[in-house]
């Protein structure tokens, strides 16, 4: 966005938002313009609404196209919330015990190479899962 727009849009409520249309997508290479992704803390330490919340993380997901996702705070129930209702995505989980991190990638848009858990030495018991796309 040059300067102008920027100035002319400073009491615009409206957002410029990158889409890519079917055209765009170049099949043979699993590419596209745009890369969609999404972060979010899914807050399943607090166990109140869990799946209600699972529920609106996998719709937001779906309705914005996202070609990659990162998940904090992910608890063995909404993993396998995850799991059952984002099929056209790959989840991966760090480990499942506790709460833990998640990245989902469509299968469509996105290739899998690898994945790795690296352990960090703490007291909270968190790890780095490192994903290979």
């Amino acid at each position: 966005m040059s300067s102008d727009d920027r100035e002319g849009s400073e009491n615009n409520s409206e957002v410029a938002v990158a889409s890519t249309s079917a055209e765009e997508l170049n099949s043979d290479t699993k590419t596209k313009s745009v890369l969609k992704f999404i972060t979010w803390n899914t807050d399943g330490l607090h166990r109140e609404h869990l799946i209600p919340r699972a529920e609106a993380v996998c719709k937001t997901i779906l309705n914005e196209q996202a070609d990659i996702v990162f998940l904090q705070e992910v608890v063995p129930q909404s993993a396998e919330y995850f799991r059952n209702h984002l099929t056209d995505y790959q989840c991966l989980f760090g480990n499942e015990e506790g709460y833990f991190i998640g990245t989902l990638f469509k299968k469509s848009t996105v290739s899998y190479k690898g994945s790795q858990i690296i352990d960090f030495p703490t007291t909270m018991a968190r790890n780095c899962l490192k994903v290979n796309v």
